[in-house]
């Protein structure tokens, strides 16, 4: 039997000792003791029947989310997620496009960007980025800030990366690397 099914039942019978107790106070205020105490008790046990069912059928519903069999950990998770060549060049186009919809306005934004996503240490993923800026302590500066918005899309709750991208790499003219970060959000 499920445990969905006592939530019904449990409110049912609460209902009915609240029903019984007005009625015991009704039959107690016309001195009528002994009607009163049958009722009194009649409506304990509903209300205990009632209390119990709502109490199995609230548990029932917190358990019926849980797996019955072993739950995997975060780690295995993020590691067992593998997408494939087509899904990492479609993960490519949404994560420019959205970098150029939402940051074209700012003072680092690099309009000849190409990013490349690949495999990465244990599993987890890479981004790299690949700018035409010189090699210079000013483009290091834009290439931390670069990052931020890369790792907040990845990071982004629901994003298809989420937990998945461990570095981003910034690469400048000839594919010199500038910058490499760990995502914050990796352990």
């Amino acid at each position: 039997m499920s445990f969905v099914l006592l939530l019904p039942i449990g409110f049912i019978a609460v209902f009915i000792a609240i029903v019984m107790a007005f009625v015991g106070m009704r039959k107690d205020a016309q001195q009528r003791k002994d009607a009163a105490r049958r009722i009194y008790k009649r409506m304990k046990t509903f209300m205990a029947v009632g209390i119990i069912s709502l109490v199995l059928g609230l548990f029932g519903l917190s358990r019926e989310d849980e797996p019955m069999d072993k739950v995997a950990s975060v780690t295995e998770v993020d590691e067992a997620i593998v997408f494939t060549t087509e899904k990492l060049t479609e993960l490519e186009k949404n994560l420019l496009t959205d970098y150029h919809d939402n940051f074209s306005m700012t003072t680092w934004y690099q309009k000849e960007l190409k990013l490349e996503i690949s495999k990465g240490d244990q599993g987890y993923y890479k981004l790299s980025l690949h700018t035409e800026m010189p090699e210079s302590d000013e483009s290091k500066k834009i290439a931390d800030k670069m990052t931020h918005p890369f790792f907040g899309l990845v990071n982004a709750n629901g994003a298809m990366l989420q937990g998945q991208v461990d570095m981003i790499e910034v690469y400048g003219k000839g594919d010199k690397l500038l910058l490499s970060v760990k995502n914050p959000l990796s352990k």
